[in-house]
């Protein structure tokens, strides 16, 4: 009796050490398949890394190299994970699983958009990229098709941007297991990858938002166009030297026409007598206003509406649909894609084309055979080459001007103003209007505007360092003080195209501030009589401005204290608006905080 319990329990304990057997070798196989999904996952990234790339730089017959070898991933991957239903028995590894199976689930959706996005675009591309622009396209295309299709094109991309969120925290997620310790850095790279095709599928989307209306789809576009150079600063990022009329239909460059500004405003001398702002009647010592000075605005849609106001005053007599301001950082990018351009025998490229190009317009246009009159039709000649050239890229080569257009929507040094209200809303919404930021709370734009100062700018650093402090008031609220020093260091040297630096500098600050103190005012270049402030309002912010000037080799500062408005400290947060075409070293420190220090590339928003 005794031998037989003590077999049955002999009995039992095998079958328990061989189902904890199977179970581990179970539990082993899992965990083996896992890291191999999640290799393959790896695998994945890199496909999704190249795609990004491919997006920008190459052909719809490259995407579909990788989308097929995508799915081959996918078909793997699926394969594998189909074996492993089992494991939601194990509750260690079970969300291990959820979470691979979710991240597959994502990946399966995004590639599947992507096939769907490439049959869409296949027409457009066509037999052969590489001859094919879109100019090309947009002229033979139904235009009740290509609406479908981009409504299409448009809801993917949305689609698959939101699926690449869901996957880029799915993949997070799937890093923290413990269980996937040594896979961590693969699943890091595969993170990237997402990041950095979501960054592709985003800028896609919104441009195609207002990419149709602005390239004259599918009614035809005339746009004022204002070349503002940075290296005389003006409010909007650059004094218009030059101005244009440019017509863009279904693609086509229609006309493109470019002009010295001077040339327009001489027309009206004697007859039209607007009355400047009056820093510009002081310190640029002109009696009246005219469109090359049109930019007095720090607010873009403000700076663009008077352009078109002056360009009719002046004598324009097109129906203008909007407004584009480009610096010459933008033809730069430009010459990186179509390549180099020669104009009466000189070479433009994209290193150093600003200053090439102000050389031969301010001192070799006599070497060129131009007189003064015409020395900057040579800027004419120049835009409607390139302006060809990009309108007839490869539809490839696409991808790479729509990075230039999103970058310099970001960086400011493209600007649009337009007409159209779903347009014009669209570009607020993303910030790209270059209007001035509306907050509740705290906020700074400083603001140069070059005062006859040659192109000083280009050897001017400007640093701005803002700080906060409150003060007890023992017999009332406390209160807080902003305290902003501008520094200029001038670098340059008297030269043809470089002199003092004036600047006639306004400090933009929330509504109801009050000025305490100042120091570094002048009341004019080389004199020692200290300058007022002026102070005003404008657009929902309380303005001051200061003229100041700084001798070659010689730095200045502009120091203003003022008192914030109580409204700006609920729930506080810093807006620092930047100011198009300037690169500011900005320091913040709020309420004894230890100081930040920023490179300015885009608006800044911070807290305590």
């Amino acid at each position: 009796m005794f031998n037989r319990r003590k077999k049955r329990n002999s009995n039992k304990l095998l079958i328990i050490l061989s189902i904890v057997a199977v179970l581990c070798i179970l539990l082993f196989y899992s965990l083996w398949t896992l890291r191999y999904v999640v290799w393959q996952l790896d695998e994945l990234g890199d496909v999704v890394t190249t795609m990004a790339d491919d997006f920008n730089n190459t052909s719809s017959d490259l995407k579909s190299d990788k989308l097929l070898v995508s799915i081959a991933i996918i078909d793997d991957i699926r394969s594998q994970l189909n074996k492993l239903g089992y494991i939601r028995l194990f509750p260690v590894i079970r969300n291990v699983y959820y979470d691979a199976r979710d991240v597959f689930d994502q990946a399966e959706q995004i590639f599947f958009n992507i096939k769907t996005l490439n049959e869409e675009l296949a027409p457009i591309y066509g037999s052969n990229l590489n001859n094919k622009s879109i100019t090309s396209y947009l002229l033979t295309v139904d235009k009740e098709e290509l609406n479908r299709k981009l409504n299409i094109i448009s809801t993917i991309l949305k689609n698959t941007e939101g699926n690449l969120q869901v996957l880029g925290d799915d993949v997070d997620r799937l890093g923290n297991s413990f269980l996937l310790n040594k896979q961590k850095e693969n699943l890091l790279k595969l993170s990237l990858g997402v990041k950095e095709f979501k960054s592709v599928i985003g800028r896609l989307n919104e441009l195609l938002k207002i990419g149709p209306s602005l390239l004259g789809y599918p009614d035809s576009a005339t746009y004022l166009l204002l070349l503002q150079n940075d290296h005389e600063m003006r409010a909007t990022g650059g004094f218009i030297g030059n101005y244009g009329i440019l017509t863009i239909n279904n693609g086509k460059l229609e006309n493109i026409y470019i002009d010295d500004i001077y040339h327009l405003d001489s027309e009206v001398i004697g007859s039209l007598e607007m009355e400047p702002p009056a820093p510009i009647r002081k310190y640029l010592g002109v009696q009246y206003w005219y469109m090359r000075d049109s930019n007095w605005s720090p607010d873009f849609p403000t700076a663009a509406a008077k352009a078109i106001e002056f360009y009719k005053l002046e004598g324009g007599i097109e129906k203008i649909d909007g407004v584009i301001a480009i610096s010459p950082n933008v033809i730069s990018a430009l010459l990186d894609v179509t390549g180099e351009i020669i104009i009466s025998n000189v070479l433009y490229e994209s290193e150093n084309f600003t200053n090439i190009l102000q050389y031969e317009v301010e001192q070799n246009y006599e070497a060129r055979g131009a007189t003064n009159w015409e020395r900057k039709e040579i800027i004419g000649e120049l835009a409607n080459v390139l302006a060809n050239e990009v309108s007839n890229l490869p539809l490839d080569k696409m991808f790479s001007v729509i990075d230039i257009v999103y970058d310099n929507l970001e960086s400011r040094e493209l600007q649009i103003y337009s007409l159209d209200e779903n347009t014009q809303s669209y570009l607020i919404e993303k910030n790209w209007a270059g209007e001035l930021h509306f907050v509740n709370n705290d906020f700074l734009m400083v603001v140069d505007s070059n005062m006859a100062a040659f192109k000083t700018n280009q050897y001017i650093n400007r640093s701005v360092d803002y700080f906060i402090q409150e003060i007890s008031n023992p017999v009332g609220d406390n209160y807080n003080i902003a305290t902003v020093k501008i520094n200029y260091n001038h670098t340059g040297d008297f030269s043809w195209d470089t002199t003092r630096y004036r600047t006639y500098t306004r400090i933009y600050v929330p509504i109801g501030s009050v000025l305490i103190n100042w120091s570094g005012a002048m009341e004019n270049d080389r004199s020692s009589e200290p300058g007022a402030i002026d102070v005003y309002m404008e657009k929902d912010k309380t303005v001051f401005g200061a003229f100041i000037a700084v001798e070659p080799g010689d730095s200045g500062e502009l120091i203003l204290q003022y008192r914030l408005p109580d409204y700006v400290m609920n729930n506080y947060t810093f807006y620092y608006q930047m100011q198009a075409g300037m690169k500011d070293n900005l320091s913040v420190s709020l309420f004894n905080n230890k100081k930040i220090n920023l490179e300015v590339k885009s608006d800044i928003e911070m807290r305590p």
